[in-house]
């Protein structure tokens, strides 16, 4: 049999609907803006009237949710909006997303499918929450409600609005939170996987199951939750056919996904029942997978019709566009092509006379090759340090070690605070000392008191040359908005270290508003010590050297006197540091 047959009846079900389920997380489009007074609003009378109670809002539109269409919402007195019927008042928590899948707390008695707002334990008892129906919408506002127990607790301004398409966007007013965490975010129970979508890729407060850390306010407008391909309408393994790559498994709401580099290699493990006909059919495209419901029992998640379809026909890439059906268990390696960024996809077909159209299909594999690596999330928690592989998932081509002060390392510590370690973590230090440089772990940036945590963020990525460069980009000082910082750290294979864009450091704030000291330049610390033989001025067009292999490179700000860093940062025109190794495990500095 050739895949030519199939081929017709796919054409003519690739245009019926899938259904949408998981989502995806971007900027709200709009600000938060009270609904009180607006022509057709209503105030929810039981949710505030009460704390801990749950109240059901009629919808006049069908909202689809994982697969089904909701004529009613339950509005919970929490901050959350109930998705599956349930009355629960999800008392007295932020209760994480995931219900604990991945290791999220603290995680509720059962898992109930949710939209939470701002979800914790909020008294809206003699409070405002108010609903506008406008036939294509809803909106669920909760306007100027107090967390428990009662006003002299801070306030929430928050609110959601339901879109017959099933968008959900989230926006924040002003929100004071009296230490509270919460959480924001979609979560749904769905055969057993908890399928959640946090906050945190847009608002940089929220972490991966939707929490806020240290009961931090949203420094964002809100975000817009939009339906993404995949849900209820993908397929999975069966014994008949089961298609996985290099091990990676889906289910039925998430489809098989890796990242990969151009050159990697990758395994595609075939499997079905013994003796059964199969083919593999094989995508690479700009874009994903195709996500449409073919006939009952089996979902077709790639575009069979795309031009770059090919068949591996039992093992050979055969690229005429036909699936010629043969024997075909096995894992099959495969080199990913030159070129990209794009998306692979596979998925195996095999012969079942059991099913109705007389086929089964795999899941679906999907392979994101990028060029550079899509590169990773540096620290976003104030004062807190995250540990970075540099040969870990997220780098392309990274020469997968960094040389510093002579010793080579495969991973690196990076602060939210501007400096960089590699032995070991440089701790949550915000104020840089002297003796401190002298002495822990090796070190190298603008060290000072940088909050990312409310604002901006830090990047890791590859360079052209095959290094690593980390940003910090639009960073404010500690609890102060302003002036912000854009500045990076870039290491070459070649050795060479870099302070990279130091024009976009502010200048510190200043004693009376709460400035602090500051340290610009690199130390070889350790268990012996560096040397310090004072500060040097750095300076476009200047260069320099260490008095000795243990010196540190460095300038100095204190901020009790308002002294150093005169001629590079307070203000100067100073915007690049190149750190040469001198070969005797030191620096030489060239400023530009």
């Amino acid at each position: 049999m050739r895949f030519s047959s199939l081929a017709i009846t796919l054409a003519i079900v690739l245009s019926a609907p899938g259904a949408l389920a998981q989502y995806t997380a971007g900027p709200a489009t709009a600000p938060y803006a009270s609904i009180q007074g607006v022509p057709g609003a209503a105030q929810l009378l039981i949710v505030s009237g009460c704390d801990d109670c749950v109240e059901t809002v009629p919808l006049s539109f069908a909202f689809p949710w994982f697969g089904t269409n909701l004529t009613s919402v339950n509005v919970c007195s929490n901050g959350a909006i109930i998705m599956d019927g349930n009355t629960a008042s999800l008392c007295c928590s932020a209760w994480a997303l995931d219900n604990g899948q991945i290791g999220g707390t603290p995680v509720y008695a059962q898992q109930v499918d949710r939209i939470s707002v701002a979800q914790e334990d909020l008294d809206p008892a003699g409070m405002n929450v108010w609903m506008l129906d406008t036939g294509v919408s809803i909106i669920i506002s909760f306007e100027a409600v107090s967390w428990f127990p009662g006003p002299t607790t801070g306030s929430v301004e928050a609110q959601v609005e339901l879109f017959a398409n099933g968008v959900i966007e989230v926006r924040f007013g002003t929100i004071v939170t009296a230490g509270n965490n919460f959480v924001c975010g979609t979560s749904s129970d769905q055969g057993g996987t908890v399928v959640f979508t946090s906050a945190g890729s847009v608002l940089p407060e929220f972490n991966a199951v939707g929490q806020t850390t240290g009961g931090i306010a949203p420094q964002n407008t809100g975000v817009l939750f939009q339906p993404s391909a995949g849900g209820n309408a993908w397929q999975t393994n069966s014994a008949v056919s089961s298609l996985d790559i290099d091990g990676l498994q889906g289910n039925a709401y998430v489809g098989a996904q890796t990242t990969t580099c151009v050159g990697g290699a990758h395994t595609l493990n075939s499997a079905s029942t013994p003796g059964t006909p199969t083919d593999i059919a094989v995508v690479f495209a700009a874009t994903g997978p195709t996500m449409v419901l073919s006939s009952p029992n089996n979902v077709v998640n790639i575009d069979v019709l795309h031009p770059t379809m090919f068949s591996f026909n039992g093992g050979v890439p055969n690229f005429a566009g036909l699936l010629n059906l043969v024997p075909h268990p096995g894992a099959f390696s495969f080199p990913v092509p030159t070129g990209g960024p794009f998306v692979g996809s596979a998925q195996q077909l095999a012969i079942d006379p059991s099913n109705a159209d007389g086929y089964a299909l795999s899941q679906a594999s999907q392979l994101d090759v990028t060029v550079g690596g899509p590169g990773v999330a540096g620290p976003t928690a104030d004062d807190t340090p995250i540990q970075i592989s540099l040969t870990g998932t997220g780098f392309c081509s990274g020469a997968g070690s960094i040389a510093f002060y002579g010793t080579t390392y495969t991973q690196m510590w990076i602060s939210p605070n501007g400096r960089v370690a590699f032995s070991a973590s440089p701790g949550i230090d915000y104020t840089p000392t002297l003796a401190e440089a002298l002495s822990q772990t090796e070190i190298v940036g603008y060290w000072t008191d940088l909050s990312p945590n409310a604002g901006g963020n830090v990047t890791v990525t590859n360079t052209a040359t095959s290094g690593y460069r980390i940003d910090w980009s639009g960073v404010p000082y500690f609890a102060t908005p302003a002036p912000l910082n854009s500045f990076a750290i870039e290491f070459d294979p070649s050795g060479v270290v870099t302070l990279d864009g130091l024009t976009g450091i502010g200048p510190q704030p200043g004693v009376a508003i709460g400035g602090d000291d500051a340290f610009l330049g690199m130390s070889p610390g350790g268990p012996g010590g560096a040397t310090d033989d004072g500060p040097t001025t750095f300076g476009a067009g200047l260069a320099g050297g260490p008095v000795n292999a243990a010196s540190m490179l460095y300038d100095f700000y204190s901020a009790s006197t308002g002294a150093g860093l005169s001629g590079s940062l307070l203000p100067g025109t100073l915007n690049r540091i190149d750190f040469v190794p001198s070969g005797l495990n030191n620096y030489l500095w060239i400023g530009l």
